[in-house]
């Protein structure tokens, strides 16, 4: 399974904001409080991939094979704080790598990791959204959010959920410069 033939509007953005209508995924999930460098958030990175690892073997073994996709996250601070005025160390997250419709609770509880008990699965409808694909660091991804806010003020939008990024391409193996990753925000119409 592909999971970037499912949906045209996933995988894909432009250079400049765009509205999409996005349809439900499932995804293994781990959560949690730290800046992006901390040593937690990159332990659970190692450890949801484990986890996701393990799942597809186990696929295999019953003949559901899968392709493992590109890891996403949310990221948030606590409800009435701008993330420019709160530390990175109490930045909240949430790491998705979303999994095919075929992958049952069984399947999930089949697995026996450290992560049980950490990892998750869940829907996730963001419907409406507004995207944007970010080049280049992490750390400099304010113009781009600039603009995804422009066109949200523009179009009557207001946002309906937590700052999402999904990485197109691996960090430890791509040049700073080279990186790839869509930034979208759910969006309901203004009232």
């Amino acid at each position: 399974m592909n999971f970037q033939k499912l949906d045209a509007n996933y995988y894909q953005a432009e250079l400049s904001p765009k509205k999409v209508e996005l349809n439900p995924l499932k995804y293994l999930s781990v959560a949690g409080r730290s800046s992006p460098e901390a040593k937690v958030f990159n332990q659970s990175i190692a450890e949801i991939y484990g986890f996701i690892h393990a799942l597809k073997n186990h696929g295999i073994q019953s003949g559901n094979d899968f392709e493992i996709a590109q890891m996403e996250a949310y990221w948030w601070v606590e409800k009435g704080k701008e993330f420019k005025t709160v530390p990175r160390d109490e930045w909240y997250w949430k790491i998705l790598i979303p999994i095919p419709e075929f992958i049952s609770l069984s399947d999930f509880e089949a697995i026996h990791s450290p992560m049980n008990g950490k990892v998750t699965i869940e829907e996730i409808n963001e419907g409406t959204c507004v995207q944007m694909l970010h080049l280049g660091s992490y750390e400099e991804e304010e113009p781009t959010i600039e603009k995804i806010l422009e066109f949200m003020a523009e179009n009557q939008l207001a946002m309906n959920g937590y700052h999402h990024e999904i990485y197109l391409n691996d960090p430890r193996e791509t040049p700073v410069k080279e990186l790839m990753t869509i930034i979208r925000y759910p969006v309901k119409a203004k009232n």
